[in-house]
């Protein structure tokens, strides 16, 4: 399948990068990172090496990283186990015998990462003998090793040949193909594409898993969800039966990007728990839109047909906020309850003293302290009404749900939503620092999980950890807390703050060797990447020359107005005006491609291919502010030429921040006269043959489609085509 917007990854050298663009031992000179499954790719990566080489490299555990200790297997607690220390602070506790093997130090860079990989290979293969001797079933993620190109499962993807840079010889491939042999061998169907995870995580095995599944076994004979899917169930189960030592119970991260089937491994999940006898689940989600997806996954695994036993979908936003003892209501004695992070966050705060402030649940404030950020108040000293009390969505689910005995099933899919976790300060445009709390979003997850210990969490996002605060409400994981190395998510923050990339490295690959983590994705093995360039036309030249003449011309109003505007006001002045331009050059750019992408699209139709878009925004929001104050849903458009985006874009800035009434008039003139292309997403779908020709997955809600009598109505989406259900 080929996308007709064309990606390239490039290296500084050549300007290539074949495959997949891996790079074996990323995660051994930290190239990788925990991020959308673990990988950068990255074209300054030869100035990440010389700034790597600039510094020196620290120690963990009092282990040196050229020593082979660096990289081995390690178990809460221990991991970082010093990391209060300064790595000269752990220089000076060092014997004799461990300063000597910190010389390799002095060596350079890439004799230090050569060692280190010597060290891991000689491990990985001492570990292997020792499995065969014992006569021990292979891992079912073994180190990529090589193999002939038809063994699918051990083959990775090789890059260009080493050059003679600095840093080259270690890190010929970055990810390796994902084995599941050992369940295809028993009968498990393959996934439909190669899936692949970086070599950072295939250098350490998950645990032996001795779950026994209970959903009816047609799910893996029939191929309703692959091998590759039903090995996260059966490990996000297998951890789910452990208990922390706070009590509460142990809660399993699923990383995979898209491709890999998060939504059907979520339904396989909660299909499994509802075989188990726990008939409850809770699966929160970004957006309402996407309990369509949810009905979808469940009825692919084949739960449609035992909805009476508790698989069957209970829209939260479809009782009232406040309504209590809800599993006494017909139909919602048990089910899988589906809601937003929005709708969680939402309904009447806990009752306090008339007019008293809110005051922050028990579980905020909790979180607060062990956070152990300057200046946070006392909250429950201050504040008189706790936000998830009774009268809250959160309240209201917890009740039903069973609280803090049931052990059902918490979904949190697209958990990055709860990020922002941990109070942080931020520069005020005045210079003055101002504390930001945590986000609602964030408090009410925590809430919940704290509310629901005894519960079964299973995080789900493909971007959950793209900052290292971002992973302050997987409380589920054992990462901090009693029985750990780290007393409060704070220490554990600024570990990963002080050691970088290479923490969250080993962090990911001690998740995942504890059975906590996974985080696949599909291959790009055989796929090309081509830059196709636009060919402009001499119409939309003139058509951009004449916008910047404009905006030239409203910078210079705008510059006339800031002379009254006191210094505060100024810069938010012009940050607006350098804001709007570049979303409007951005949004003519998209709409100049648009007859290019035509051409390919049907070229590749023509050839029977399948042909992907991406576009990175859809315009809605104006296309709706404007369609508002034209006549609303029932009017009628000629064409695409009324005011778009972009249009409003300059109309917008024009009427905040020119004073001059007569220069305003002159340049909404002008701005009008620009004939400014339609939206690129409505313009693409009606030139390629219109809502039946198109699927659009989107967010958005209504879209201009052209009437059968002529013109354009602005109507809600799945009125047009069963393809966008």
């Amino acid at each position: 399948m080929h996308s007709v917007q064309s990606t390239a990854f490039q290296r500084n050298e050549n300007n290539g990068l074949p495959a997949q663009g891996q790079r074996q031992n990323a995660g051994l000179d930290g190239q990788a990172a925990w991020t959308a499954g673990l990988s950068f790719i990255s074209s300054k990566s030869r100035q990440r090496k010389q700034q790597r080489m600039s510094r020196p490299l620290v120690e963990i555990n009092g282990f040196p990283p050229s020593a082979p200790q660096a990289m081995g297997r390690t178990s809460n607690p221990g991991l970082f186990a010093q990391h209060g220390q300064q790595p000269q602070q752990a220089q000076q506790t060092q014997t004799p015998a461990a300063a000597q093997a910190a010389q390799p130090q002095q060596q350079s860079f890439v004799e230090q990462q050569r060692a280190l990989l010597a060290a891991h290979q000689q491990r990985q293969a001492q570990r292997q003998a020792e499995q065969q001797a014992q006569q021990q079933p292979s891992p079912l993620l073994r180190q990529p090793q090589p193999q002939p190109a038809g063994n699918r499962s051990a083959q990775t993807v090789q890059t260009d040949a080493m050059d003679d840079g600095i840093g080259d010889g270690v890190e010929d491939n970055c990810f390796a193909n994902f084995a599941t042999d050992e369940l295809e061998a028993a009968g498990l169907r393959p996934h439909p594409d190669k899936i692949a995870e970086t070599s950072a995580l295939a250098s350490v095995p998950v645990p032996p898993v001795s779950y026994k599944t209970s959903f009816p076994a047609e799910i893996v004979t029939k191929g309703l969800i692959s091998a590759a899917q039903f090995m996260a169930v059966r490990l996000a189960c297998a951890k789910h039966e452990t208990l922390l030592k706070d009590g509460s119970r142990a809660g399993f991260f699923l990383g995979d990007g898209p491709g890999v089937g998060k939504g059907r491994q979520i339904a396989a999940t909660i299909f499994e728990n509802v075989s188990k006898g726990r008939t409850k689940a809770i699966w929160l989600s970004a957006s309402a839109d996407l309990v369509h997806d949810a009905e979808r996954d469940l009825e692919d695994i084949g739960a449609k047909k035992y909805r009476s036993a508790g698989l069957q979908l209970l829209p939260l936003k479809s009782v009232t906020a406040g309504e209590r003892n809800l599993s006494r209501k017909p139909g919602w004695e048990k089910g899988i309850v589906f809601s937003t992070y929005d709708l969680l966050i939402s309904g009447e705060a806990g009752r306090g003293k008339a007019g008293g402030k809110r005051r922050a649940s028990s579980a905020a404030a909790a979180a607060a302290a062990a956070a152990g950020a300057e200046g946070v108040k006392e909250e429950a000293k201050e504040e008189e009404e706790d936000e998830f009390g009774e009268g809250s969505r959160l309240a209201q689910l917890v009740e039903w749900f069973g609280g803090a005995e049931y052990d059902g099933l918490i979904v949190l899919d697209e958990c990055h939503k709860a990020k922002n976790c941990l109070p942080k300060e931020a520069e005020t445009n005045d210079g003055r620092n101002l504390k930001q709390k945590e986000s609602k979003t964030s408090r009410a997850v925590v809430e919940l999980q704290r509310r629901c210990r005894n519960a079964r969490v299973l995080y789900v996002s493909a971007t959950g950890a793209t900052e290292s605060e971002n992973l302050c409400y997987m409380e589920r994981l054992g990462l901090w807390g009693e029985g750990t190395a780290y007393g409060s998510k704070r220490e554990f923050v600024n570990m990963l703050k002080t050691y970088g990339v290479r923490a969250m490295e080993l962090v990911a690959m001690e998740l995942k060797q504890s059975g906590s983590y996974l985080a696949r994705t599909l291959s790009y093995e055989g796929v090309r990447f081509d830059l196709v360039p636009v060919r402009v036309t001499g119409e939309f030249k003139q058509l951009y020359d004449r916008a910047a003449g404009l905006w030239q011309e409203l910078l210079e109003a705008v510059k006339e107005t800031a002379q009254f505007a006191d210094k505060k006001a100024k810069k938010e002045m012009f940050a607006q005006f350098y804001g709007a331009q570049l979303r409007f050059f951005k949004q003519l750019c998209t709409a100049g491609k648009v007859d290019e992408v035509e051409r390919l699209s049907k070229e590749a139709l023509a050839r029977g291919q399948c042909v992907v878009i991406g576009l990175q925004s859809t315009g809605e929001a104006r296309t709706a502010a404007y369609v508002a104050a034209h006549g609303g849903s029932e009017a009628l458009f000629e064409s695409f030429s009324f005011e778009t985006s972009a249009q409003e874009i300059l109309l917008d800035l024009i009427g905040k921040y020119v004073v001059n009434s007569g220069a305003a008039e002159e340049l909404r003139k002008r701005a009008r006269e620009l004939r400014l292309p339609g939206n690129p997403l409505d313009d693409l779908i009606d030139r390629l043959g219109g809502p039946s020709q198109v699927a659009e997955m989107t967010g958005r809600s209504k879209r201009m489609e052209r009437q059968p009598g002529g013109g354009f109505r602005y109507v809600a989406r799945n009125a047009g085509s069963s393809l966008d259900r």
